[in-house]
């Protein structure tokens, strides 16, 4: 996988987090509303149960070489929950890496809400990182 720096327009990272949504839905049976409250913005969201191996990465450089495994565990257009090998720090900003339906991946951003040690492993709350508010995000993605 070719090293990038780059950083995804608004409307392309919505694109992305909306397509693996499409994904895991062709990939589940049925919805689960989570009853996690997102610390984010203290709303419940409802969440797609959904495991699937993928990658994440701490550094600014997105590679194979520089990503970690992870388990996604479910999915919503606001955010993830994952089991990965160490502890992140809570306000930590990474990039994970989804599946589309296309079957290519795509990184996107995020920040670590939380981090709970598991039997072995870390289960990690990730808030999809969005820089512009919702309504400018709107009015970006359907111009013309």
């Amino acid at each position: 996988m070719a090293e990038t720096t780059d950083i995804l327009s608004v409307c392309e990272a919505h694109r992305i987090v909306e397509e693996c949504v499409d994904f895991a839905r062709g990939n589940v049976v049925g919805r689960l509303l989570m009853s996690q409250v997102e610390r984010m913005d203290s709303r419940a969201r409802l969440r797609l149960l959904f495991t699937y191996q993928l990658r994440y990465c701490t550094s600014s450089i997105l590679s194979e070489d520089h990503s970690e495994p992870a388990r996604m565990l479910d999915i919503s257009l606001h955010g993830m929950a994952l089991w990965c090998c160490e502890g992140l720090t809570p306000g930590t900003v990474i990039h994970v890496r989804l599946p589309l339906l296309d079957g290519t991946t795509a990184w996107v951003q995020g920040r670590v809400i939380y981090c709970n040690p598991d039997v072995e492993d870390y289960r990690v709350g990730i808030a999809f990182v969005f820089e512009q508010e919702e309504s400018q995000t709107k009015a970006i993605c359907e111009q013309p």
